[in-house]
Order: C-alpha cells, then sequence, then structure tokens
C-alpha cells in the first residue's frame, strides 16, 4: 500500500504497470475472443483490460469487435466517475457543518486512487455509530437526499416521540437514501449508511469509535473535503474478523 501525504490521501496506486511479454505470450498463443470479452465484462475489468492493452501498444492485436467494446466501456467508466465525483460534491454540501463523526469508505475514496476509467462505483458508503445514525435525517432530507424513496415508516415501539428515526436493515446498515440527480449514466445517487463493521447490526468492540476518532479530511469535493479514515485504518478494518 502507498504511503499517504500527511493529508491522510494515498497516491494514485500503481495499477497501470502490465507486463507486455506476458499479454503478447497470450494473445500469441491464441484466445477465445468471445469468451474473453464476456469474461472482462462480468467482472467489470473492461476499463482495466482497455488500459494495458494500450499502454503495452497491444490493441492492434486484438480482435476488433473486443478492442471497440473494451474502449467503449473505458470512456464510459471515465464519464461515470466524473458523475460520481459530482455527486461527492453533492453530498459535502448536504452534510457540511454536520457535527457526528462520520467516514466515507470505498468508492467515495477509490475514485481518487484508481486511475480514472479503471473503476467505476454505484454509490456511496458512509459509516457512523448506529447511535447517530437517525441524526443523518435533517441534512439529508433538506438536500433531497431520502430513505427509499422518500417514503417515512413507523418508528418501533418505544422510540422516543418527536425524535427522527431511519429504518435499519439486519446487516449493520440503514435502507439506501436516494436522490434524482439525472448525470449522464447515473440518475440517482445512492448513500448507504453502515454503523458496523463487518455486517453485524451491534458492534461489542471499541473499534468503530476509535476509527471514526481519527478520520481526515483527504477526499476532495467542490465543496470541500470529505472525511475518510486514512489507508492504514480502513485496511485494517476491513480486513478485522467478524466479533
Amino acid at each position: 500500500m502507498p504511503r499517504a501525504d500527511r493529508g491522510g490521501r494515498a497516491p494514485a496506486l500503481p495499477f497501470c504497470i502490465p507486463r507486455p511479454g506476458t499479454a503478447l505470450q497470450l494473445l500469441e498463443e491464441g484466445i477465445d475472443s468471445p469468451l474473453l470479452l464476456g469474461q472482462l465484462l462480468f467482472h467489470r475489468m473492461g476499463g482495466a483490460a482497455y488500459t494495458v492493452l494500450e499502454r503495452t501498444g497491444l490493441l492492434g492485436r486484438v480482435n476488433r469487435e473486443v478492442r471497440t467494446s473494451l474502449q467503449t466501456v473505458y470512456e464510459v467508466n471515465r464519464i461515470k466517475t466524473d458523475s460520481f465525483r459530482t455527486m461527492l460534491t453533492l453530498l459535502a454540501r448536504t452534510l457540511e457543518g454536520w457535527r457526528p463523526l462520520y467516514a466515507c469508505l470505498k468508492g467515495a475514496y477509490l475514485a481518487e486512487v484508481y486511475p480514472q476509467g479503471l473503476r467505476t462505483s454505484n454509490d456511496i458508503d458512509l459509516l457512523t455509530q448506529g447511535k447517530q445514525v437517525d441524526e443523518f435525517l435533517p441534512p439529508t432530507e433538506g438536500g433531497g437526499v431520502c430513505p427509499g424513496l422518500g417514503q417515512r415508516r413507523r418508528p418501533p415501539s418505544g422510540h422516543p416521540e418527536g425524535r427522527f428515526w431511519i429504518p435499519r436493515l439486519n446487516r449493520g446498515e440503514t435502507v439506501p437514501f436516494l436522490k434524482e440527480v439525472n448525470l449522464p449514466f447515473v440518475r440517482f445517487m445512492e448513500v448507504d449508511i453502515n454503523f458496523s463493521l463487518d455486517y453485524q447490526p451491534r458492534q461489542a468492540t471499541p473499534v468503530l469509535p476509535l476509527l471514526l476518532s481519527r478520520v481526515r479530511r483527504c477526499i476532495a469535493t467542490g465543496a470541500g473535503a470529505l472525511p475518510h479514515p486514512g489507508p492504514a485504518d480502513f485496511f485494517a478494518a476491513s480486513v478485522r474478523p467478524p466479533v
């Protein structure tokens, strides 16, 4: 993992250092082009494949239909990444001044780390403590980002009257928040609020509050930086076993 700078931001990872000899050998041995294309698209690796072939000068050695398909995926990925970054700016505006601790995970951070065109993200994942989940409702609804399809549900029995409540799922996250944004290749912005590190609805260890106490605002957007745990903390949290 590359060393982060003092602001917590990791440099672009060296994904694109392909081995031309290996790629050329595979092409000379003969490849089932339809099968290869299907596998690349199924595993969302079309953009990466196009980048490898382009940087090794081997695009001309690939079947034209495969080459054109991979290029289309790569170019669409770049546009979708631009749309995703626009959504991060919308989220930063929506949560501006919000006090409870939270962190952006996964795609929000990787959009800066991966070279553009290699990876896309379909939603924005936020992490916070379970006791603070309901506090997301006032700022998000004020920004037009509503739970589910905007349908408010009846709070559970015993919930304090007059307090906001967001429906929770059983795997440590809330129902998705949605906002219609109509950006290129993205109609809805989806925000998932997680309150667990291991898909369990309750956290019995202090790992989550410790992680949140160390977040840094290092995900750049057009409306200020969003918080992230940093590469080391995020990696440690991602590989820890379930409690």
